[in-house]
């Protein structure tokens, strides 16, 4: 959403400038912290890029470990 149509909606919000460099939006800021964010993220798995705010992450590997952290104890009590 724009921010003049924010501003309309919801007239109380505070709206945030990025800096401007060389006539552009400087978004250096947004990307450092976005590199800060995906570096965390790919601690629980694998990772891509989908634009400068979005990752895609593969949580299949810890999910699995997870299901067997949950599923082998309560297989291992079974009495035949």
């Amino acid at each position: 959403m724009r921010g003049d149509v924010a501003k309309q909606v919801c007239p109380e919000i505070h709206l945030v400038q990025f800096p401007v460099a060389r006539g552009k939006t400087d978004l250096s800021t947004y990307r450092n912290a976005g590199s800060e964010v995906v570096s965390i993220l790919s601690r629980s798995g694998r990772y891509e890029h989908a634009s400068i705010d979005e990752v895609y992450l593969d949580l299949t590997i810890p999910a699995v470990k997870q299901c067997w952290q949950i599923i082998l104890p309560s297989a291992l009590s079974v009495k035949k």
